[in-house]
């Protein structure tokens, strides 16, 4: 688990990891380091880069070198239009996606061992990250899982360890005119980079 998460807009990270640094377009791709299989974490988190992409209203996941057939996640219900993967501590995949508007997160909730569904309102642009990939954190339960937004100017972010049932602030107020999340993920410094996609008169 990452320190006390601080806004810092006076600094820059490094480059971001692979592939966290891939652009987010087409909103419906996006793109994580993981294990060597689904629900298999016993050779760490950076064996595979693994996809998440929709198809019509069904959202998969597959090794980005199709060493394994696609697996269908979860459907949405009226049109995908982004959506963001991650993993939790047992490689068990996680979505974030819109929906007709509609933010979803499909994840597997411990409290009742089984995947589950929760619908948020007043969230835009969502992004999943596991803050900590390194073995020791998953080891040692160091690591957590963020779920980051924009909604009123503002940059959010659910975690894990609240079930992402509770809201916290990062920022109020992200300095220039802020469109989107574009990026997220650690970066070679080690710090979590958060890019923020401005309008083009901002």
């Amino acid at each position: 688990m990452l320190p006390s998460l601080v806004p810092d807009y006076g600094k820059k990270g490094g480059q971001l990891m692979y592939p966290d640094g891939i652009n987010a377009t087409p909103l419906t791709v996006d793109y994580e380091s993981g294990g060597v299989a689904l629900s298999d974490a016993s050779a760490g988190f950076f064996v595979k880069t693994w996809v998440g992409f929709s198809e019509g209203l069904n959202i998969y996941i597959k090794p980005e070198d199709d060493s394994l057939p696609k697996y269908l996640l979860t459907t949405g219900t009226t049109d995908v239009t982004e959506l963001s993967i991650s993993f939790d501590q047992n490689m068990r995949p996680l979505v974030v996606y819109v929906d007709g508007g509609v933010t979803k997160l499909f994840w597997f909730d411990p409290s009742v061992s089984s995947n589950a569904t929760t619908v948020f309102t007043n969230m835009n642009s969502p992004k999943l990250t596991l803050d900590d990939k390194n073995d020791y954190a998953i080891r040692y339960a160091e690591s957590e899982i963020l779920l980051w937004y924009m909604f009123g100017g503002d940059l959010k972010y659910r975690k894990q360890s609240d079930r992402y049932g509770v809201e916290y602030t990062y920022s109020a107020g992200v300095p220039g005119v802020a469109q989107r999340i574009n990026k997220v993920g650690l970066d070679k410094a080690n710090r979590m980079h958060i890019e923020i996609e401005l309008k083009a008169d901002s």
